[in-house]
């Protein structure tokens, strides 16, 4: 868990042996990119391309604006 025990906080080693921390910024990152991946799968599709398909779905990741690492607003693009 992070500092003061309000989330749960990933790392690993990569290939070079680097260590990698993967944070609640990043974790949510990777959630988007997996439930865009699990709604292509399943013959949908979250593209602005696609917005008047009959299969689009809209998906959208909210993260809070007080971020450690002041990233602040940025869109996220799944896939």
């Amino acid at each position: 868990m992070d500092g003061d025990a309000d989330r749960v906080v990933y790392h690993y080693f990569d290939d070079e042996g680097n260590w990698r921390l993967l944070d609640g910024d990043a974790i949510a990152c990777l959630c988007g990119v997996f439930f865009a991946d699990q709604l292509a799968a399943a013959g949908l599709s979250v593209s602005p391309d696609d917005r008047d398909a009959d299969n689009f779905v809209n998906l959208g990741l909210v993260q809070t604006a007080y971020v450690r690492l002041h990233r602040g607003v940025v869109p996220v693009a799944c896939g």
